[in-house]
């Protein structure tokens, strides 16, 4: 089983590059799965931004595998991924708090975007 992603753009979007005196619009670009929106794909839990869903390239997820905790890329973060009855986990600790998602192999609804991708949500 494969979720599909899709981006919402609210507003009107006019990517690119503009001098400075060209007017911009406004835009909102969201990812979303079945379970939801995924309002925080690289979670900061510095900033308490971390949601029940979460997005991990799977190139990133296999070399985390067997390691055990390794610091993230934030200050105060460690990473985990492991194995559980056949299923697969991604642990986030920050301080005094950690966070578990189940991860499951994704792909975008568009077709672009990158191939190996898994997408988290928390267990049930």
């Amino acid at each position: 089983m494969s979720v599909e992603l899709s981006f919402v753009v609210d507003g009107e979007c006019d990517h690119g590059p503009k001098y400075a005196w060209e007017e911009r619009t406004e835009c909102n670009h969201r990812l979303f799965s079945p379970w939801g929106e995924v309002e925080y794909p690289d979670p900061d839990p510095g900033r308490d931004e971390v949601g029940h869903l979460v997005l991990a390239a799977g190139w990133w997820v296999g070399g985390l595998l067997g390691k055990g905790p390794i610091p993230g890329k934030r200050p105060g973060e460690l990473c985990e991924a492991y194995t559980q009855d056949g299923r697969l986990f991604i642990k986030l600790a920050h301080e005094n708090r950690t966070w578990t998602w189940e991860l499951f192999e994704a792909h975008f609804a568009d077709g672009k975007g990158p191939n190996d991708m898994l997408i988290g949500r928390w267990p049930d």
